[in-house]
């Protein structure tokens, strides 16, 4: 399943899908957004 697919499940599903909380993968997604445009602000891959 894609994550914008995931994303519309109900609060329920979501945490059976994936195994964590909503509020909690938000957080996750945010952070390695920020850590990926660091490292490819540096020139890594």
């Amino acid at each position: 399943m894609k994550y914008e697919t995931a994303k519309k499940l109900n609060n329920t599903r979501f945490k059976r899908l994936i195994g964590v909380a909503k509020p909690v993968f938000d957080e996750m997604v945010k952070a390695l957004k920020a850590e990926y445009q660091v490292k490819h602000a540096q020139g890594g891959n």
